[in-house]
């Protein structure tokens, strides 16, 4: 009778202690799937949220069909890449409101870079678009700053070969302004004094060849 009960209280404890591994196992099973499925590979990444932030414009050209404010120095020294790009500069105007032969509703204009290299660049722009212009770069004066972005031709077909902008935006942002000559009686004194002491040398000169005789 005891080796009977004991037989029975054994095999309770081995269904136990199977049971409880095979709980264990099932446990470490969903586990690491769990774990696997959380953390994904490097490789593979979340599908981004779709919204204004994540706009792609299937219209856009894919080459580099725009570039914003260009020096004009860059485009006086300009090789095939720039043509037909949309450039964007800011120079002083200088020269003239210069008509278009056979195109009354169009002027030319010309901007001049403001660094050390004056390098200019000639504009076709709406005779309205040129009439915001008010003062023109020369002796005495200093041209309006004017920014133009439009399409840069290193041999326009339309103007014989001319290298041009066809500006498709015009703003002045500064106005020109005017440098009258002033007088100024202290810019004559160093000359004044040079006439002096030659005069006084030759008064000197004379007097010593007066004396020798």
């Amino acid at each position: 009778m005891r080796s009977k009960v004991w037989h029975g209280e054994g095999s309770a404890s081995g269904f136990a202690a199977l049971a409880l591994a095979l709980a264990l196992s099932v446990l470490l099973m969903f586990g690491g799937a769990h774990a696997a499925f959380a953390s994904q590979p490097s490789g593979v990444q979340e599908p981004a949220e779709e919204g204004p932030s994540n706009f792609v414009d299937p219209q856009q050209r894919p080459d580099s069909s725009f570039i914003y404010d260009t020096l004009i120095s860059d485009l006086a020294e300009a090789d095939s890449y720039y043509n037909g790009q949309t450039v964007q500069v800011t120079g002083e105007a200088v020269g003239d409101n210069l008509a278009v032969l056979f195109d009354e509703g169009h002027r030319w204009i010309t901007l001049q870079a403001s660094d050390a290299s004056f390098a200019q660049v000639t504009v076709y722009m709406t005779a309205d678009a040129a009439s915001a212009i008010d003062t023109f770069g020369a002796y005495g004066k200093t041209g309006s700053t004017v920014q133009v972005r439009g399409v840069f031709n290193l041999a326009c077909n339309e103007h014989e070969g001319l290298s041009d902008i066809h500006a498709e935006y015009v703003n002045v942002v500064k106005r020109g302004s005017v440098h009258p000559d002033e007088f100024v009686p202290a810019h004559f004194a160093p000359g004044l004094m040079l006439a002096l002491v030659a005069g006084i040398l030759v008064f000197v000169y004379y007097r010593l060849r007066e004396r020798r005789r």
